[in-house]
């Protein structure tokens, strides 16, 4: 069994992923990762982007923005630094700022902070998704602690740590598996399998909510082994079963003599809730112990898991709306360039309808107009996909 870990430079090329992640879909001039040593009380940028020439400098917890948002562990929006007598101006062109805390099980690991040259940039939205950002910072960053912890006393507890840093090892790939990548059938597929292989399992699957048909479904791609065989089936959200309730409740569900109909060559069961912060996700279903029964640490270490995979499902689910948004507002912008040159009002009511078909996918629109005289209203335009 190896035991090697992911090297400082594959921890300090996530890290630095995940800021450029930011840089992406949030208005960004300077910003980045702050990091809390707790021997030296200091929070120390590292991984920080900025066009200033100023050298980043140690931060005490309660001093500034930054130092409140670690002090007091909950996030900040500055709308306008000129008006908030704790904002530390090391580039004097920051107008506006926005900072959350890196916790992991309430930990203080640092702060996530970005700021723009523009006042009131930053909106509730914007503090949701870099948020997400920071409890995937908090992973990475609390795998490579643990490490070090498990590798400080290696030594001593020689005899009992292999099983120990495979776990660790596990769960350092899973880290890197669920922050590099927005993929999520990629993400969930390397996930199953990482933790299947942790649990010494026969199979596993994905439940997540079609809140169209309201039911939860399993995600085909990620199907893992022994699961192929069960049935393609869906569980109504207002219905009964396991896996309902554990969607519901946010509790897992462990079942280690289940009846014969459960599912092709059942011996025992796993259910666990992907929960993040305010709700849950879906359901992990793992199958089948090769040898024994799911044992209190193994259940605990598979909770730890999903929790840790929802996260990164929430953050994939949000850069796609994000993403949506802002191909929604680009198609718009366009459309309302194309329109203003349109002075004929039949020809640019035409043109509306057309466009918005196009870009929102529907098989028909029409456009009604209400008549100045008497109270009625007729179609003026209207562009069908016949």
């Amino acid at each position: 069994m190896s035991t090697h870990a992911p090297s400082f430079t594959d921890i300090h090329d996530l890290l630095l992923d995940l800021v450029r992640r930011v840089r992406e879909v949030l208005p960004f001039d300077r910003g980045g990762l702050i990091l809390y040593d707790p021997n030296a009380q200091v929070l120390m940028p590292q991984f920080y982007f900025s066009d200033s020439a100023a050298t980043p400098i140690p931060i005490r917890p309660g001093t500034g923005v930054i130092g409140q948002v670690a002090y007091q562990r909950e996030p900040a929006i500055i709308p306008n630094m000129l008006d908030d007598p704790r904002c530390i101006f090391l580039d004097p062109a920051s107008r506006s700022e926005i900072a959350v805390p890196i916790l992991f099980n309430g930990d203080l690991l640092g702060v996530f902070n970005v700021e723009s040259h523009q006042p009131d940039t930053y909106t509730q939205s914007h503090l949701s998704l870099l948020q997400l950002l920071a409890d995937q910072a908090a992973l990475v960053i609390h795998s490579v602690q643990m490490y070090d912890d498990l590798a400080d006393e290696y030594e001593e507890l020689q005899s009992g740590l292999r099983a120990r840093l495979h776990e660790t090892e596990v769960l350092q790939r899973l880290a890197m598996i669920t922050s590099a990548t927005l993929n999520l059938d990629e993400m969930l597929t390397d996930a199953l399998h990482e933790t299947a292989d942790l649990l010494d399992c026969d199979g596993g699957q994905f439940w997540l909510p079609d809140y169209i048909g309201y039911v939860l479904k399993v995600h085909q791609p990620s199907v893992l082994g022994s699961a192929r065989l069960w049935e393609d089936t869906v569980w109504p959200l207002d219905g009964m079963g396991y896996l309902v309730d554990v969607y519901h409740t946010g509790q897992f569900f462990v079942n280690n003599n289940p009846p014969p109909n459960t599912g092709p060559g059942c011996r025992n069961l796993l259910a666990l809730p992907l929960n993040t912060r305010s709700r849950t996700l879906g359901v992990l279903h793992l199958i089948n112990r090769r040898i024994g029964p799911f044992t209190d640490a193994q259940i605990e270490i598979a909770q730890a898991i999903a929790n840790q995979i929802a996260v990164s499902i929430g953050s994939a689910q949000m850069f796609a709306a994000e993403r949506r948004r802002a191909d929604i507002m680009g198609q718009i912008n366009r459309v309302s360039q194309q329109l203003y040159a349109i002075l004929d009002t039949q020809n640019l009511l035409r043109r509306a309808a057309s466009s918005i078909r196009e870009m929102l996918g529907h098989e028909a629109v029409y456009i009604w107009l209400i008549d100045e005289g008497p109270q009625s209203a007729r179609v003026w335009a209207s562009s069908t996909s016949t």
